[in-house]
């Protein structure tokens, strides 16, 4: 017996959004998204979700898609691993792009919802300075 999800494709839906992310890490966790019968849940999320697209919409635009997979992401690095140059420089990028994001999402009006996500990003401008270094 088909359940609910089955029913309404939910699969198709999520393989949609996952298009439409540009970081792989976001592509798998698209993957992962689960409905809400909540009712203020739902209608919150929509808010964001009108408030994402008002935010994408507008000039200024940002994209994780040069940033390659990379162990150096991975949540279970071991400890005293040697770490890869082109690990590194993919971290790096990826420090700039969050900080240009937070830039991007300071409090404004038409996002405030949304805007709260960027207290959430750590500018790690020190470490960015002495990858930069390293690097050259």
């Amino acid at each position: 017996m088909f359940n609910y999800i089955e029913k309404l494709e939910f699969n198709i839906i999520l393989n949609s959004i996952r298009e439409y992310c540009t970081f792989f890490l976001s592509k798998n966790m698209a993957l992962d998204i689960t409905p809400s019968s909540d009712l203020d849940e739902i209608n919150s999320l929509q808010i964001e979700t009108n408030e994402a697209r008002k935010f994408l919409e507008q000039d200024e635009k940002f994209s994780f898609s040069s940033i390659k997979d990379s162990k150096i992401f991975s949540l279970a690095l071991p400890k005293n691993e040697v770490i890869k140059i082109d690990d590194i420089y993919q971290l790096n990028k990826f420090l700039k792009e969050c900080n240009y994001l937070k830039r991007l999402l300071k409090p404004k009006k038409q996002i405030s919802l949304i805007s709260k996500y960027s207290e959430k990003i750590v500018e790690l401008n020190d470490l960015i300075g002495l990858i930069d270094l390293s690097l050259k």
